[in-house]
């Protein structure tokens, strides 16, 4: 019985696995200048990033993304009831136009602000822009802020950051150890 666990131990240890890493720039995230807004017109505001080596590490495959931020409502004055929308994308490109093109940006939240002072978070999941945006070099981060009412006041979306698995079939575990 036990030259049968040893042998099969060997078989699983030399058989193919996936190895996953979990990689984030947590420590180092990144902040939009404070969107400034009056009226009801539309606002936009962009920050580029320049994507980590890490995470175009070809020899990986992304399998997982989520993006995290926090958006502030700090001051806040409407003729009526609060109500902001906010959508965030990931562009592959900077600037406004072309928002509605899911070839250069990806619409991958909305969130819709009801009060001053508040913390509202995003999450979100595994946008499809994110595969090719992480691969680039740069890739832009956009928000466009658009009051329902005549409102004024000043948005901040803050701490943004990329949490990411990057995933690639070894040869067995042996090789996984050489990673470290």
């Amino acid at each position: 019985m036990r030259p049968t666990i040893a042998i099969m131990t060997c078989c699983l240890l030399a058989a193919g696995c996936n190895t996953t890493v979990k990689i984030n720039n947590r420590t180092d995230p990144r902040s939009f200048e404070p969107i400034e807004f009056a009226g009801t017109d539309e606002h936009f505001g962009q920050i580029e990033v320049d994507v980590p080596e890490e995470f175009r590490d070809t020899d990986f495959d992304i399998t997982r993304v989520l993006v995290y931020a926090d958006v502030y409502a700090d001051t806040v004055v409407s003729t009526g009831d609060i109500r902001i929308d906010i959508d965030f994308f990931i562009g592959l490109e900077p600037g406004s136009a072309a928002l509605d093109d899911p070839l250069r940006n990806e619409l991958v939240a909305s969130v819709v602000v009801t009060a001053s002072g508040e913390h509202y978070p995003i999450l979100a999941r595994d946008p499809a822009i994110a595969t090719r945006a992480l691969r680039a070099e740069t890739l832009w981060i956009k928000a466009v802020v658009k009051p329902d009412a005549p409102s004024a006041g000043m948005i901040r979306i803050d701490d943004i950051f990329f949490e990411v698995w990057l995933e690639r079939e070894t040869d067995g575990l042996f090789p996984f150890f050489y990673l470290f």
